[in-house]
């Protein structure tokens, strides 16, 4: 997926990268059997700091439920073969969006997979 890759050639410049926030379809990234989940976690694994963000209402209107027992961070670990989201993804809403944002010097906004370049 080249969001992943566009998001592994910033940190590997040596940029700050606070949060990937996964809204609409891009919520699928954090699901079980997800392509991409296990790529996405190495990610954060080699930059701890760096947060994968699930919109919240995006992620369970595509069948990625935020499991009862997530702390008040939104940290999410389910237990092995759980139907929520791969363990190093939060659920997170709207709000932490918009303070990203205005947190943030630059924003990135990658489209649709429809409207991905090949």
């Amino acid at each position: 997926a080249w969001p992943l890759r566009i998001a592994t050639a910033v940190l590997a410049a040596g940029h700050e990268l606070g949060r990937v926030f996964f809204l609409r379809d891009g919520g699928r990234h954090g699901a079980p059997g997800s392509e991409t989940a296990a790529a996405w976690q190495a990610l954060q694994a080699r930059h701890p700091a760096l947060e994968l963000a699930l919109c919240s209402g995006a992620a369970e209107r595509r069948g990625i439920p935020a499991p009862e027992d997530a702390s008040t961070d939104g940290v999410i670990t389910p237990a092995p073969g759980a139907d929520g989201p791969r363990p190093g993804f939060v659920h997170v809403g709207l709000g932490q969006l918009v303070a990203a944002l205005a947190d943030a010097d630059r924003v990135v906004d990658f489209p649709a997979a429809a409207d991905a370049p090949p």
